[in-house]
């Protein structure tokens, strides 16, 4: 059924439309409150985060960490070029699997 002068697109937005405001005429439910929250019950307080982090030990070599990731990127260029070679027999395939395993 067409009406004139409304498309496709125009129609579904009414009816999204028509939906929504549906909707939003219904009473909203009474639900218990959560457990372990008390209604009047006092806000957590919020600490600083110099007070969080002054028992955590924090590694700074920098030097190291870029050692890591230089070397699993290394790794992983190999492990790429490994997947990009072509495979055509089946010997082939499983010295492929086994370079890849280690």
């Amino acid at each position: 059924m067409a009406i004139i002068g409304i498309n496709e697109g125009m129609r579904t937005a009414l009816l999204v439309l028509l939906l929504i405001s549906v909707a939003g005429c219904g009473t909203w439910p009474d639900v218990e409150s959560p457990m372990g929250r008390q209604a009047n019950g006092a806000w957590p307080t919020l600490l600083p985060t110099s007070d969080l982090l002054a028992g955590v030990e924090t590694d700074t070599d920098e030097d190291a960490d870029t050692a890591r990731l230089l070397a699993r990127a290394d790794a992983l260029r190999r492990k790429a070029a490994l997947l990009r070679s072509s495979v055509t027999t089946d010997a082939e395939f499983d010295a492929l699997r086994a370079r890849l395993a280690r």
